[in-house]
């Protein structure tokens, strides 16, 4: 009888999954999803007008979308539950510590309401806004020149060194 490597190698397979019930119960997973993907791609099998073909098209392109929406939906409703348990009892309703949108918000506390810059310099520390001044754009345009310029000067170099060893040859 000769050797056959296929038949060794799913007998390895064989041998790994019968030591492991987590990768016996994927195995069989795996087979009843084949399965059932044949039997819906062969026996199922039914041609659709153009009209059908349209709806199922909005059929599955509505999956995602719905599933997304509700995923998202449940994302922010604990996103606000976690900000109202670190903040108080909101960033803008009644009794809340900290109000406001943008660069500035007010600050609640023991001394009154007060009014703090967010951002650079401001309270939490942070980088620039968006919104930031014209010296500080200036400042980031000139910065971003020499970067610029100093790229420009590598990628010269470079090529004149890729230049002398092609000559080199």
């Amino acid at each position: 009888m000769p050797y056959d490597p296929q038949k060794a190698i799913e007998e390895q397979a064989e041998a790994r999954r019968s030591q492991s019930w987590f990768l016996t119960k994927a195995h069989e997973f795996t087979q009843a999803h084949n399965r059932l993907k044949h039997t819906v791609h062969t026996a199922w099998r039914y041609p659709l007008p153009p009209w059908g073909r349209f709806l199922m098209g909005c059929f599955y392109f509505s999956i995602p979308v719905t599933g997304g929406y509700y995923l998202m939906s449940t994302t922010v409703s604990k996103s606000e539950e976690t900000m109202h348990q670190r903040l108080g009892s909101g960033m803008d309703g009644e009794g809340g510590r900290i109000k406001g949108l943008g660069q500035h918000v007010v600050i609640k506390d023991q001394t009154g309401e007060r009014v703090e810059k967010v951002g650079a310099g401001g309270w939490g520390g942070g980088v620039h806004l968006a919104n930031s001044d014209e010296q500080t754009q200036q400042v980031n345009r000139v910065n971003l020149e020499r970067f610029l310029k100093k790229q420009r000067k590598l990628k010269a170099k470079r090529e004149r060194e890729a230049l002398k060893k092609a000559e080199e040859v």
